[in-house]
């Protein structure tokens, strides 16, 4: 998560497991990948706290699979990936 936002909230994890991150960007952080289509997706979300400009991905490896941007007061970014039924990860 990359940006000029001096205040978000940061909001990350998967359909069984969500979790906070910090209050700052630049950001980022690293769950282990479920490929056993037990989870059903992974995602992150930060919600500006008074104005800026934000970027948000979700990364399988090395590859942005899902990205989403946010400017201006109080407005969300988010980008999500889920698995489809041949266990690709993908955007959703």
């Amino acid at each position: 998560m990359d940006g000029t936002a001096s205040g978000v909230d940061i909001t990350y994890g998967s359909d069984s497991d969500s979790r906070q991150g910090p209050n700052a960007v630049p950001w980022q952080a690293s769950l282990p990948r479920d490929d056993s289509g037990k989870t059903l997706y992974y995602a992150v979300t930060a919600q500006l706290n008074s104005g800026g400009d934000i970027t948000c991905e979700v990364l399988v490896g090395t590859k942005v699979v899902a990205a989403g941007h946010a400017s201006g007061g109080y407005n969300i970014c988010s980008a999500q990936i889920g698995q489809d039924f041949l266990g690709t990860w993908q955007k959703e």
